[in-house]
């Protein structure tokens, strides 16, 4: 969806930048405009690649730890997903973060297709929910329509 306005070979040369490795990926999940969650994925293309899920704080979410400091520029990232998100009720936004400067990777309306699962399964509950409570509020503006859950205040905690 994000690179058809791209020139042609853009995503190529953007990897072709990192041969050894490819940049730390932050996607970050925005429910409604507001920017809830981020999947912090490393070692993307090795065999060490994993994935972490945080909440605003840098408080880690999943059963996956990663041992990384929130970067400097986060609330930077916050902010241009949450501009990039508005009048959504969700979309995923994607950036690395290069040299101390956030770059857009790409939406993504549908992460996985729906059918990554979470570890522990509570994440994607409390995901659901917000997901359902911010659609019953852009229904209301008539942009989509979805039941109210109402059980989405705090996100899960890992199980130690």
């Amino acid at each position: 969806m994000a690179l058809w306005h791209c020139a042609p070979g853009a995503a190529r040369r953007t990897v072709s930048l990192f041969p050894d490795r490819l940049p730390l990926d932050y996607k970050i999940y925005v429910f409604g405009g507001r920017a809830e969650m981020i999947q912090l994925h490393e070692g993307r293309g090795t065999a060490q690649h994993r994935w972490t899920q945080l909440d605003r704080d840098w408080r880690i979410l999943s059963r996956q730890r990663s041992r990384r400091s929130a970067p400097a520029n986060l609330d930077a990232m916050f902010a241009a997903a949450e501009r990039l998100g508005a009048g959504h009720d969700f979309i995923r936004t994607d950036f690395f973060n290069i040299d101390g400067r956030y770059q857009f990777g790409e939406f993504c309306l549908f992460p996985g297709s729906g059918l990554d699962p979470f570890d522990p399964v509570d994440l994607d509950d409390w995901l659901g929910d917000l997901w359902h409570a911010t659609a019953s509020v852009t229904a209301s503006r008539g942009v989509r329509a979805g039941p109210r859950s109402g059980r989405c205040g705090r996100p899960p905690s890992p199980n130690p």
